[in-house]
Order: C-alpha cells, then structure tokens, then sequence
C-alpha cells in the first residue's frame, strides 16, 4: 500500500517504459537548387537599379530560401521567417530553421559568389545566393 501513497517513483518508472520503447528517426537529404549564374547576374544587375535590396542581406535570401521549400504556395515574407545563425562571415553564411513541432528543420547556406563582383562593382553591393539546402526530418517509432 506504500506505492498509493508515493505514486511518483511509480510514475517515473512507467514514463520512462513508455519514453524506451519509442525512438525518434531522423534522415537528411540536399534539397538545393541548383545555382543559375545568368540568373544570379540579372538579378544583380536588377539590384544595382534599386530593386529588392534585401537580397544583400544574407539573413532575408536564406529566409526566401526556406519560403521556397517549406511554404511554397503561401505569402509569407521573409521578415516573418526567424532563422538561427549558425556560422557566417563576409562571403558566406550558414543559417538553421526548426519546425515547431520538431519533426522538420532546414540547415541553409547562402554566400556571396565572386563572380558576382563585376557587375555590383563593390563588394557591399554584391547579392547573397543560396547556395545549399539540407532537410532533416524526424519521426517517432516504436
């Protein structure tokens, strides 16, 4: 009768059966685009003329990126998308996204090819391009 009145060490022991027998299962697979440089070009070029200056920001290209992949039939801007740094410096950057639920994340890196350099004439005008995309996701088995 001592397991009525202290049912705590009895609730531990059945959690931590039930959390045993289930495991979570994860696989991750590239899902970049492949990387057009005449399109890249043009779309500096449409910078350069005061067009989508959020694309120099490394933060918003790899937040379209993700808008691309987990929500492509929504309007979603990139302001609404928070994205976690993982690495970065002047030329490349790498950004991580997790689902709520945790069962999806993204791991997003994006930099600042040098071919580019020509036609933004300086390298502060220079447009970030998503360069790879990793999903990874997670169920729960028994």
């Amino acid at each position: 009768m001592r397991f009525l009145t202290n049912p705590l060490p009895w609730l531990i022991l059945l959690l931590s059966a039930v959390s045993c027998r289930a495991a979570l299962k994860c696989g991750g697979k590239d899902v970049t685009a492949p990387v057009d440089r005449g399109a890249e070009i043009k779309l500096q070029e449409f910078v350069n003329d005061g067009h989508q200056p959020w694309r120099m920001d490394s933060e918003s290209v790899a937040a379209e990126e993700l808008i691309r992949l987990e929500y492509p039939d929504t309007r979603t801007s990139v302001t609404q998308v928070k994205l976690k740094r993982v690495t970065g410096s002047r030329t490349r950057a790498v950004y991580a996204w997790r689902k709520a639920d945790g069962t999806r994340s993204y791991r997003i890196e994006v930099e600042r090819p040098s071919w580019l350099l020509p036609t933004a004439k300086r390298y502060e005008w220079m447009i970030w391009v998503p360069v790879r995309a990793v999903l990874t996701e997670c169920v729960v088995t028994q």
